[in-house]
């Protein structure tokens, strides 16, 4: 177990929704980040965890999590590391960032997808493109770890797309910490998962 350092880690989002919102996978495409995009960006994380992550967290911890950066503080941090944004009829349905924590590891940091369009298959598609991101911005990485603070609710997701659990880790907030679940997923063993129906996003 080992205590975070740098932007904090999250639980990237879960399971319910409205699943009449996006129309087919078909439509959805995959980009870089653009300096407009971080506002959305960090509303999608914001209401995540006030209207989600709230179910399962207590309060002094949703809202530590929910206020741990400034619009400009999250917009850098978008800027400094591999982001793609999930874009459907026009608009951001979601986001995936990683990053590389030492030599063998590299992280899906963050994973969000708008609230009104999970169940859609978007999760899926942005997880996978993480993977993608860490084979081709850090080619010599073998692993790529995520840190969730709602197992019960998207452990069950990752495990699907082949992460498995790896133990816990201590995630601290400006006002908050927690020991959250840490999952991981071997790069070189080519298990891309499920799509389906199931949660998007961690």
């Amino acid at each position: 177990m080992r205590r975070s350092e740098g932007p904090r880690q999250d639980a990237v989002l879960g399971r319910k929704g409205d699943a009449a919102a996006v129309g087919t996978l078909n439509e959805l495409a995959l980009r870089p980040i653009e300096p407009g995009d971080a506002r959305v960006c960090h509303e999608l994380r914001r209401r995540a965890f006030l209207e989600v992550f709230s179910r399962f967290m207590d309060e002094t911890l949703t809202s530590a999590g929910a206020e741990a950066y400034s619009v400009s503080e999250f917009s850098q941090h978008l800027a400094d590391m591999p982001t793609a944004v999930a874009v459907a009829g026009g608009e951001i349905v979601g986001f995936c960032t990683v990053r590389r924590r030492d030599e063998r590891e590299a992280e899906l940091l963050w994973l969000y997808v708008r609230l009104e369009h999970v169940r859609r298959g978007i999760g899926s598609r942005l997880a996978r493109h993480a993977e993608s991101l860490v084979r081709t911005r850090f080619p010599d990485v073998s692993r790529i770890v995520l840190v969730t603070g709602v197992p019960a609710y998207n452990q069950a997701f990752y495990e699907r797309l082949g992460y498995a659990k790896l133990g816990t880790e201590v995630v601290a907030y400006p006002t908050a910490s927690a020991t959250m679940v840490k999952m991981g997923k071997d790069l070189h063993e080519g298990n891309d998962g499920q799509d389906g129906q199931g949660p998007t996003g961690g």
